[in-house]
């Protein structure tokens, strides 16, 4: 939650849920719940086309700089 102020256990409590429970959400081990996402959006005051929108994560941009594509 890097950058947005709040904290993963300031997370946790908006969802009603354990920091460890957010924490696996957060980490991509469990997926999050339409709702959760929802309560996200709201909490960090962007859209839920912010949150859902489909990103390249920081290991698929090192690969392709890595093999002379574009990062």
């Amino acid at each position: 939650m890097k950058g947005s102020g709040i904290t993963q256990n300031q997370a946790a409590t908006a969802l009603h849920m354990s920091q460890s429970a957010f924490s696996r959400r957060y980490l991509g081990r469990v997926e999050l719940r339409a709702s959760e996402i929802q309560i996200l959006a709201e909490l960090l005051d962007v859209t839920v086309a912010d949150l859902i929108e489909d990103q390249p994560s920081p290991s698929t941009v090192d690969d392709a700089a890595a093999v002379g594509g574009v990062a």
